[in-house]
């Protein structure tokens, strides 16, 4: 007659809201299983420490397995490409020194070799003890050839086109102390005048070097005893005492 029973009817009810609760109770499970999830992944990501630049680690300060808070230093990050030169000028030379002037540096590693780059920072303040400022440049190394913490000496390209002056490599005095190089001129009354010189190209074939700026051509420079000169010091003149460019 085409009738169901009430008892199959009520089973069939039942059963129907137990599918749905069941339903239900699979779509929790899965909110919760997806939001452990998160977790997870984000207690991964939290493990993960991710360098702010492409570089290399120079030194690892923690070990496998070691415990560490958030303001753990792990490593140290060196970046090679491009390295920051710093220099250190001397005062007297402030006014002609500008960010974008080009920068010629040379490492005893390589010293046949020269780095170039350009400035990019000057520090506005001058050390007193020094009386000498700091500049920054970029130099690109693309084949990691430079090293963080080498020494160069380097000199600035300061767009000057007057001719230069050739003096023997052995009248030019270092000093490490303003990374800057200096030159004795004998002046009339023959007595030793200091003068703060900018360096150029070398000539290893004359046993000479250029200089830019610092000393004028004809003046007579002091190629002996210089660790007992000073400024204002009495000279004696020996022969050949000056070379010609």
């Amino acid at each position: 007659n085409g009738l169901v029973p009430q008892t199959v009817a009520d089973e069939a009810q039942t059963q129907a809201e137990t599918t749905v609760a069941g339903v239900h109770v699979a779509r929790a499970s899965l909110a919760e299983a997806q939001a452990q999830l998160a977790l997870a992944e984000k207690a991964v990501a939290d493990v993960v420490v991710a360098a702010p630049f492409s570089g290399y680690i120079s030194i690892r300060r923690v070990s496998l397995g070691e415990y560490v808070q958030p303001s753990t230093a792990v490593v140290t990050l060196v970046r090679v490409d491009p390295l920051r030169l710093q220099l250190t000028i001397p005062a007297v030379q402030a006014s002609s020194i500008k960010v974008g002037q080009g920068v010629a540096a040379r490492v005893d590693a390589y010293p046949d070799q020269v780095f170039e780059g350009k400035i990019t920072a000057l520090n506005p303040a001058i050390v007193a003890e020094s009386r000498s400022f700091l500049v920054e440049a970029r130099v690109p190394n693309p084949g990691a050839v430079l090293k963080p913490g080498m020494f160069a000496v380097a000199s600035v390209d300061q767009g000057r086109t007057e001719r230069a002056v050739l003096v023997p490599d052995r009248a030019v005095v270092e000093d490490v102390n303003t990374n800057s190089y200096r030159v004795f001129v004998v002046d009339p009354e023959n007595r030793a005048r200091l003068r703060v010189v900018q360096l150029g190209s070398r000539q290893p074939e004359r046993g000479s070097v250029k200089i830019l700026s610092g000393i004028q051509e004809g003046e007579r420079v002091a190629v002996t005893n210089l660790a007992d000169l000073y400024d204002g010091a009495p000279v004696s003149i020996a022969a050949a005492t000056r070379q010609e460019p």
